[in-house]
């Protein structure tokens, strides 16, 4: 898939590019040599925690094998087997499975194989994928104990609050963006819609030298006149976390990929770029904004809803307010 990083300056050049944008984007062809499509992984999902039960499914691809007529299913980790199942073609293929208890700071990579037969000979591996386990107990917080977190929580249900104590992290609530001068200030359920201030608050904070992390919900729109000369925006897709760490999967299993709680589209009102923050499936999932000193992001994934089921969300979280970024780790 083609995904698109646009990095924009202040100035106002850039809008006379964005027609150029969409048109090269527009005509794109599609990417040559992809791989045959035997099984379809039914999620987005390669991150789990071992000692919890999870449910993989497969769908039937465009090339399967009509005269395939048996399956199986393994996975394999240091070159040894650790299961191995037999099933018949019948879609969708569900595996229920539960990975073994790992000790504190070990993180199992095995891979998956689901090999095809007919009459009791191979025909060939239909899919082959690596899977990342992490134990319950992993340790995620280190490197945030010495970080000064100030939350701002305009949640209804305080899901925000809940999800920093679920990852026992430590903070301290604040009631606005002029009451902190630490670290980071994260805040969720912000509504810009009629409000001109709003940006203008994180600005000031973000002006003062603290990093601010915005999550869903948000609405309304706003535009960022009043940020310092050199901040750059940049717009990227889901692809971003893997920034951070090859291991990261996306967020929300389902055969369509990745669903956002919110999507920022640019517009432009007057003559002034806007970000609409909305929550059709169109625009960008990751907003940031970077400064000299600190920066602001505005992320469209709800991290609350799968914190307890895919550590994605955590080592996400961890990495982004301890501003590791390593784009040269690559899995194999």
């Amino acid at each position: 898939m083609f995904n698109l990083k646009f990095i924009f300056t202040r100035s106002r050049f850039p809008l006379i590019l964005f027609p150029l944008f969409f048109l090269f984007c527009g005509t794109m062809p599609a990417q040559a040599g992809q791989q045959a499509e035997y099984l379809v992984y039914q999620s987005n999902q390669t991150t789990f925690f071992a000692e919890q039960e999870y449910t993989l499914i497969w769908n039937r691809g465009r090339h399967y094998w009509q005269d395939a007529d048996a399956l199986k299913v393994r996975m394999v980790y240091a070159n040894k087997t650790i299961f191995e199942r037999n099933y018949q073609p019948v879609f969708p293929l569900k595996l229920d499975f539960k990975y073994p208890k790992l000790r504190p700071g070990i993180i199992a990579d095995p891979v998956i194989v689901i090999t095809a037969f007919s009459q009791g000979q191979v025909l060939k591996d239909v899919y082959q994928k690596q899977l990342f386990f992490f134990s319950q107990n992993q340790e995620f917080a280190p490197g945030l104990h010495e970080k000064d977190i100030g939350i701002l929580d305009q949640t209804e249900e305080g899901v925000l609050t809940a999800l920093m104590n679920e990852l026992e992290i430590s903070f301290t609530k604040i009631n606005d963006f002029s009451d902190f001068d630490g670290d980071w200030i994260i805040s969720a359920g912000l509504d810009f819609t009629g409000s001109f201030s709003l940006f203008d608050e994180l600005t000031q904070a973000f002006s003062r030298g603290v990093s601010l992390l915005i999550l869903p919900p948000m609405e309304g729109e706003f535009s960022w006149p009043s940020l310092p000369e050199e901040t750059r925006a940049t717009f990227s897709h889901e692809s971003i976390v893997q920034d951070f760490d090859q291991r990261l999967n996306l967020f929300t299993a389902g055969p369509e990929g990745t669903q956002a709680d919110v999507y920022f589209q640019l517009g432009i009102n007057g003559e002034d770029v806007v970000v609409k923050c909305a929550k059709a499936d169109k625009g960008y999932s990751w907003l940031e904004f970077r400064g000299k000193e600190s920066k602001m992001i505005f992320l469209g994934w709800n991290l609350q809803t799968n914190v307890k089921t895919n550590p994605t969300t955590r080592i996400l979280l961890k990495n982004i307010l301890t501003q590791e970024r390593n784009k040269k780790r690559r899995l194999q």
